[in-house]
């Protein structure tokens, strides 16, 4: 199977890439930003030109932010009553931090599934 693996930073994905082809593989890396339609059906124009055909996406785009994080999986009525600066809720949340995190993990398998992998791949 021919690979590419798509990364916000070329050299993340080229590092897997290498270990693919380490080990026999064809791989290729290719920078990506998932939430850019256009960046999106650039790095689908590579895979092509690349490849050609493809028949399998794995659209497993997704990450993190400082901002968008709690400081404990589970939240307890504590730490609201006893506020503790170390110590950061849902609520205390950044809007940006947590809407970077939906947008990458929800519409950023969004934008790659229509505007450029599937809609060039006759899937």
């Amino acid at each position: 199977m021919k690979v590419a693996i798509l990364d916000s930073r070329k050299e993340a994905a080229d590092a897997v890439a290498n270990k693919i082809k380490d080990n026999g593989g064809q791989a290729i890396g290719v920078a990506c930003d998932v939430l850019n339609k256009d960046s999106v059906i650039e790095a689908e124009k590579i895979v092509s030109e690349t490849f050609g055909d493809y028949n399998i996406l794995i659209n497993g785009a997704g990450g993190n932010h400082l901002d968008g994080t709690t400081a404990k999986e589970i939240l307890e009525i504590a730490d609201l009553e006893n506020k503790d600066e170390n110590v950061v809720t849902f609520f205390d949340l950044e809007t940006k931090g947590f809407e970077f995190v939906f947008n990458l993990n929800f519409i950023g398998t969004v934008i790659p599934a229509d505007g450029g992998f599937m809609a060039y791949s006759g899937v």
